[in-house]
């Protein structure tokens, strides 16, 4: 063994075996145990972040054990949890959501696109058409007009005597439609000399049949026609007067109250009666609210217009009158104040013309009357025609008589006043409360009429 070796082993060498020249080491003076103390084990196992035992689940890792969602509902994170999407993939979306995988630019005259559409008058100058443009169009544009063949037969003429009446059948034709009737351009010299000697007029129309009227000569020959379904309507409105022919006897103009689809409240503007008297006997009885009045259930007025003039009418004008449920009020009178349009009490009207001198009906009491085809007039049915409180001689003359000057006449009303009297249109003083048994007022029926079922046309 050199010496070199020696001094070079001499820092970890601790004895030398000089027989058998083995170098006896002392290891700890390398530091290896120091270092080993720091290894683990081969089979070590240690906790996971979290975890109280080795091998078990971090904490991290706890959360994706959680299940959430569905196939039709995806998964978000939310503080490293799995959580359910409150919308579904197929159908629900949220109602604010956007969806940009396709746009549209604003559609003009040479490009499509989409349109812009206002609820008002929009300021859309790039050519493509507003909502309320487009209504506006459709709303000034009637339904196409449709020429139907007819031909009016000599012997489809009925009555002895001008005048002579046609019932015409053409499918298309309702109550309100529009229509004109020309002759055909095939008609013949003589056929044009027939026409022309009947003096032909409207009668009226129906769902499905036109009435003509002949008011000089019959027909003698066939005479080929058309009709025109224009695509206007002929609406009645609330104020027209209407003529209709309700008992066979001809027509008779009715005002239009108040109208609801082909249903329409009317007024007679003819006197059916002069002589017809609200009640020869006092009927009283007892009010709603405790007051005593003249009852117009049961009251000869009431029985004259419900039975006695309703049965004098056609079978078809019945078959289009719609009864009605009725009630009766009572109207205490107010002579002040006269100031107009000040309507301290219920109704206000203008007395015999006289601008400062109005008058008051103000509603005490009321009862049921019942379901009527045929009855008199409420003054709640004319202050409800105007729509205010207060009216004037002349508005009240203009839809009883179609006049504005002062009329000789009387009128009865349903209305009651008290236990004697009750309420009347005076046509020269304008609305009064009278005797219930006087005579020489003038009756004038008001009902509810379908116009779809009844021929009708319009003054």
């Amino acid at each position: 063994m050199s010496i070199k070796k020696i001094q070079i082993l001499t820092p970890i060498v601790t004895s030398v075996n000089g027989k058998n020249g083995d170098v006896v080491i002392n290891v700890g003076n390398l530091g290896i145990e120091e270092e080993l103390a720091k290894k683990s084990d081969v089979n070590h196992t240690h906790n996971y972040a979290g975890s109280g035992e080795p091998g078990g689940t971090a904490t991290s890792a706890n959360k994706l054990t959680k299940d959430a969602g569905s196939e039709n509902k995806p998964v978000y994170f939310k503080n490293g949890v799995p959580v359910a999407l409150p919308y579904t993939i197929d159908k629900s979306v949220p109602a604010d959501a956007i969806f940009t995988d396709t746009t549209y630019d604003i559609g003009n005259n040479t490009t499509a696109g989409v349109a812009k559409l206002y609820d008002s008058a929009g300021a859309n100058l790039d050519g493509a058409m507003t909502q309320k443009a487009t209504q506006t169009l459709f709303d000034g544009k009637a339904t196409i007009s449709k020429t139907v063949p007819i031909t009016l037969l000599a012997s489809g003429w009925s009555g002895n005597a001008a005048p002579y009446t046609y019932n015409l059948s053409v499918t298309g034709v309702t109550a309100f439609s529009n229509q004109e009737i020309i002759p055909a351009a095939n008609i013949t010299r003589d056929q044009l000399i027939s026409l022309q000697g009947t003096n032909m007029i409207d009668g009226g129309q129906s769902n499905g049949k036109i009435i003509l009227k002949a008011t000089k000569n019959k027909p003698t020959v066939d005479i080929p026609m058309r009709v025109i379904l224009r695509g206007d309507a002929v609406q009645p409105v609330k104020g027209d007067l209407l003529n209709m022919d309700l008992d066979g006897n001809g027509d008779k103009q009715y005002r239009v109250l108040k109208i609801n689809g082909s249903k329409a409240m009317v007024l007679c503007m003819s006197d059916i009666s002069t002589s017809q008297a609200y009640n020869t006997t006092s009927k009283t009885g007892t009010f709603n609210n405790g007051t005593t009045g003249q009852l117009y259930a049961g009251s000869d007025l009431d029985t004259y217009l419900n039975t006695t003039w309703y049965n004098t009418l056609t079978a078809a004008a019945k078959a289009a009158i719609v009864s009605e449920s009725r009630t009766q009020y009572i109207y205490q009178y107010y002579d002040i104040p006269n100031t107009p349009n000040t309507p301290t009490y219920t109704y206000q009207y203008q007395f015999n013309w006289n601008d400062s001198d109005y008058e008051n009906a103000n509603l005490t009491d009321s009862i049921l009357v019942g379901n009527r085809n045929v009855f008199a007039l409420d003054l709640k049915d004319i202050f409800d025609y105007f729509g205010k409180a207060c009216i004037t001689s002349n508005e009240l003359m203009e839809v009883w008589t179609n006049q504005t000057s002062i009329v000789n006449k009387q009128w009865w009303l349903s209305s009651a006043s008290d236990s004697v009297t009750s309420w009347i249109i005076g046509g020269d003083r304008g609305i009064l409360n009278e005797g219930n048994i006087r005579n020489g007022y003038a009756v004038r029926p008001a009902f509810t009429i379908d116009l779809s079922k009844i021929p009708f046309t319009k003054v």
